[in-house]
């Protein structure tokens, strides 16, 4: 398989919502708009990577928990539905952010429809940067805790062999 890369990482301090940093995962070609995201998130809690590719973003995923994906509406091999389709595959999804310089009705229809989580304006505003991130984390927090005691409680009906 051809390796996208990863463009970078960042480790950001701590907020109060969690005492561990949390991976932010952001595909975007735009370095501006990661300039931007990471000035926004400086001294929080959010561990920035960056990708600048779908095939570069399931690379990142499938190396292990990757609760935000922060994406741009369209990118080289794809856009964020494409992303999207891929991702929704895995038991418990990432929380899908798509940004965009323009949003409108339609666009947040389209998110909300196809189960991505939410849809961020840039410029980036750092309050609601801050909102959504939280949101996001979580959401994807509480479905893989619902996962675990799922994965919990099925082991004890189930009889030892």
């Amino acid at each position: 398989m051809e390796s996208a890369g990863v463009a970078s990482v960042e480790l950001k301090g701590e907020r109060a919502l969690s005492p561990e940093p949390a991976l932010v995962l952001v595909v975007s070609t735009l370095v501006e708009a990661y300039d931007s995201l990471r000035a926004v998130l400086r001294g929080s809690r959010w561990m920035l990577c960056q990708t600048f590719s779908r095939l570069g973003a399931m690379e990142f995923v499938d190396l292990g928990a990757t609760p935000v994906v922060i994406c741009d509406h369209d990118f080289p091999d794809g856009g964020w539905q494409h992303l999207w389709a891929d991702l929704s595959q895995r038991v418990v999804p990432p929380s899908l952010i798509v940004c965009s310089p323009a949003v409108d009705e339609r666009l947040w229809a389209q998110v909300f429809n196809a189960g991505a989580f939410d849809v961020l304006l840039r410029p980036f505003e750092p309050e609601e940067v801050h909102r959504i991130m939280d949101a996001a984390w979580s959401s994807w927090n509480r479905r893989t805790g619902s996962l675990r005691a799922r994965r919990k409680n099925a082991a004890r009906v189930l009889p030892r062999g």
